[in-house]
């Protein structure tokens, strides 16, 4: 054969060889795709379960964690001594109390009213009684006073009895001690 065919025979085979390497490598690569065709879809199976299991956990978490707050926030509403109500509750408990409120400023009105006509009437009775007192207690004042002036009268009275009685019982003892002096003077002048 010539050189020529062999050469040609022998680049043929190589160019075979290369297309059967090729061909090899593309079956690999075929087989490796498809390999990694079913390994991704069964990645994004398990993707897909863990994907449920995780929203399961979270949806689990998220009630633990508003169940948790609730609890934190009633523990910390209890240490400070306080109470959670809702707005309806309040604004109820608000109604009652404007309407107990009222009926009370009702209440007390009366009752102020009923006390102030009752104090007004003792209040009264009280400055009568009063005035009963100070008029009897002024009478008896006036009956000492004026007895205390007749008894001041009976006593000037008296005094200016003793002291008329005193004058005249030293004009009497003046006068006899003056008509008793000249008897006095002679006897006293005799014995000498």
């Amino acid at each position: 054969m010539s050189r020529l065919k062999k050469q040609a025979k022998t680049e043929l085979n190589q160019l075979v060889k290369s297309i059967e390497n090729r061909m090899s490598d593309f079956e690999t690569a075929v087989q490796d795709l498809k390999d990694l065709k079913e390994t991704l879809s069964e990645v994004d199976d398990e993707i897909i379960a863990r994907a449920a299991i995780n929203a399961q956990k979270i949806e689990e978490m998220n009630r633990g964690y508003a169940d948790n707050k609730i609890k934190m926030v009633n523990t910390a509403v209890k240490e400070l001594g306080k109470v959670i109500i809702t707005r309806e509750e309040l604004d109820e408990l608000r109604s009652q109390v404007e309407k107990v409120k009222t009926e009370s400023m009702e209440t007390i009105a009366t009752e102020v009213a009923s006390h102030k006509k009752s104090l007004d009437e003792k209040t009264e009775q009280a400055l009568k009684v009063q005035t009963l007192q100070h008029e009897c207690e002024t009478a008896q004042l006036n009956a000492e006073a004026e007895a205390h002036k007749k008894e001041v009268l009976n006593l000037k009275d008296n005094l200016e009895r003793m002291v008329m009685e005193l004058k005249s019982q030293k004009k009497l003892t003046a006068d006899l001690a003056g008509a008793n002096r000249p008897q006095q003077q002679t006897q006293a002048q005799a014995p000498q």
